[in-house]
């Protein structure tokens, strides 16, 4: 980190991941929260040259006041994607 900036170097043939452990993830979902991310690219711009996504995922129990459609995992995701 240097100057606020977090700088990621892209291997090749590799996802991007960052991850940051909460301790009550389901307070996100019952009462809101804000994830945010800011970014900024360095060379020519190029199509499809980069793409986000947030993703959080609770593993406990969710609150009896949450209800799932369907089928699958409790996930929420944004996602911007820069052409």
């Amino acid at each position: 980190m240097s100057e606020g900036v977090f700088k990621i170097t892209k291997q090749s043939n590799k996802a991007w991941s960052l991850t940051r452990p909460v301790d009550d993830a389901v307070s996100l979902l019952t009462r809101g929260g804000r994830l945010s991310c800011k970014f900024r690219l360095s060379g020519a711009l190029t199509n499809n040259q980069f793409g986000l996504g947030i993703y959080l995922y609770t593993d406990v129990a969710l609150p009896d006041v949450v209800a799932m459609t369907g089928t699958g995992n409790p996930f929420l995701m944004s996602r911007r994607t820069r052409r």
